[in-house]
């Protein structure tokens, strides 16, 4: 079972290309729920750093990947993958451990 705060890894495609992703798991949000109300701070990052949609008709797992850019500052991306991919993921022995 996944918890907010576990370090999850998952898979995801684009322009042709898999890559495994990793980061820290900030909320669950059920089908229908508004992401924003469940995971507030979202409302402070840029659009061009959030991957996702606010309301789903599916569960989804916000995750927050913190990224070092230029001239030592920190930001973080957010995705909201589906819950199944990640948890397949944690079953398939691709997990990076917890973050303690």
């Amino acid at each position: 079972m996944i918890q907010v705060g576990q370090v999850v890894s998952w898979k995801s495609q684009g322009r042709g290309q898999k890559k495994l992703k990793k980061g820290i798991v900030r909320a669950i949000v059920e089908p229908g729920e508004n992401l924003l109300e469940k995971c507030p701070e979202v409302y402070i990052t840029p659009v061009s750093r959030s991957r996702f949609r606010r309301v789903s008709s599916r569960r989804r797992v916000v995750i927050e990947e913190p990224r070092d850019g230029r001239g030592g500052k920190h930001y973080s991306r957010f995705y909201a993958p589906l819950l199944s991919v990640v948890e397949r993921n944690l079953k398939g022995g691709e997990q990076i451990g917890n973050q303690s």
